[in-house]
């Protein structure tokens, strides 16, 4: 509903389950942003997705401190991770109107710059 979107429940049996090598790339997350409050489930996750091998493709509107943990974490596989964020306007005016609550366009811009000069792939997605 409009007044529980935002609340973020952890999606536990997907935290607590085991992750096998998939063919090709693995989009994470799926269904949601990666924040403060998701960072700790999401880097369970992402560990044991890489720990089997598996080619990560990290899609999120980013913020700069949870980039930062995310790069510091996985430093040692960076090879295996793609970090591809949603940076959809200039404008922090039009994002947040279409984005309520999400991250603004510098905080993007920093969080990207951040991952190419840590060594990590990385990509934007635009609309338009």
């Amino acid at each position: 509903t409009e007044q529980n979107w935002k609340v973020m429940e952890p999606n536990q049996k997907a935290i607590e389950k085991g992750y096998s090598k998939r063919r090709g790339r693995v989009m994470f997350p799926t269904s949601h942003d990666i924040t403060m409050e998701s960072l700790n489930g999401c880097l369970i996750v992402l560990k044991k997705l890489i720990d089997s091998g598996n080619e990560i493709l990290i899609t999120t509107k980013p913020i700069l401190s949870v980039i930062k943990i995310i790069c510091n974490n996985f430093y040692k596989k960076k090879d295996l991770i793609q970090f591809r964020f949603t940076i959809t306007s200039l404008s922090n005016k039009l994002l947040s109107y279409w984005e309520p609550g999400a991250p603004p366009f510098d905080e993007r811009l920093k969080s990207l710059i951040h991952g190419y000069e840590q060594g990590y792939k990385t990509d934007r997605w635009r609309a338009g």
